[in-house]
């Protein structure tokens, strides 16, 4: 298959995630018939193409789980089910518990997440893991949202931009704590996120602490922010997919080794059972 047509065929699952996606609005687009097209499709990527879109869609559907307050009817709804015990079956099919077990559910294990074939291009940090057992002092916490699906809508990355370049090397940690915001900003697929730091030159004294402790995956960085805010979501849910890691709730530390306006470097350990 030419990389032209895979590179369409990808980007037209993803931007039909949400929409009653037909293979044959696909086969008018293209111009090849039906057959070609999933023969092609079955031997690059040895999956059918009907198995990936429902893998991705479901794939969605368990980040939608894990990462907002939608009710499951709702998510099962928007996913175009006809109800959501139509949802649930097909959910329990792929990921082997049903949405709310999911959801619930004290680890989230990315190895049966279907990551979109439009990331095989990119390259994929290596986790190294590790135990961490240390104190972080913090003075100041701000709440941010970041969009789940789409960085031009809402973007972390350009807060923690912000934060660094505003305090030039007064910044050398961050933690990061995700968490299910109200429905409302859950509905517009945002996330919150509570941002604690504290500064090099703190004078003062009422400064806050918390235990960063237990098994973390460390991922490196560096590039050009630009990067980093793509690389931010696609990196690492393929990394994790990749080395089979169950994710679990707790605190990110991130670790700044240096930045500019252009680009920066850092270590992110990520939160591991």
């Amino acid at each position: 298959m030419k990389d032209s047509i895979s590179n369409y065929i990808l980007s037209w699952v993803e931007e039909n995630n949400f929409t009653i996606l037909h293979i044959g609005d696909l086969v008018a687009d293209i111009g090849y018939s039906r057959r070609t097209i999933e023969t092609w499709f079955k031997e690059k990527y040895r999956l059918s193409l009907g198995e990936y879109i429902l893998r991705r869609r479901l794939s969605r559907a368990a980040i939608m789980l894990r990462m907002t307050s939608i009710p499951v009817t709702d998510i099962a709804y928007l996913f175009h089910y006809q109800s959501s015990q139509g949802f649930s079956r097909a959910f329990k099919k792929m990921m082997g518990l049903t949405p709310s077990e999911y959801r619930c559910a004290r680890g989230w294990n990315f190895d049966i997440l279907q990551p979109s074939f439009l990331l095989s291009e990119h390259e994929t940090p290596e986790l190294e893991v590790c135990y961490l057992d240390e104190t972080f002092i913090y003075t100041y916490e701000i709440i941010e949202h970041d969009h789940l699906f789409d960085t031009s809508v809402h973007d972390i990355t350009k807060k923690i931009k912000k934060l660094l370049t505003e305090n030039r090397h007064d910044i050398d940690k961050i933690i990061l704590m995700p968490r299910r915001p109200e429905l409302g900003k859950s509905r517009s697929y945002l996330v919150e996120v509570l941002i604690s730091y504290a500064l090099q030159s703190d004078t003062v004294t009422n400064k806050k602490s918390c235990i960063v402790r237990g098994r973390y995956a460390r991922m490196p960085f560096s590039g050009s922010w630009e990067i980093y805010s793509a690389f931010n979501k696609i990196a690492f849910v393929k990394a994790m997919v990749n080395q089979r890691l169950t994710l679990r709730d707790g605190i990110y530390l991130m670790k700044i080794n240096g930045y500019s306006d252009e680009s920066v470097d850092f270590d992110v350990f990520i939160p591991i059972l």
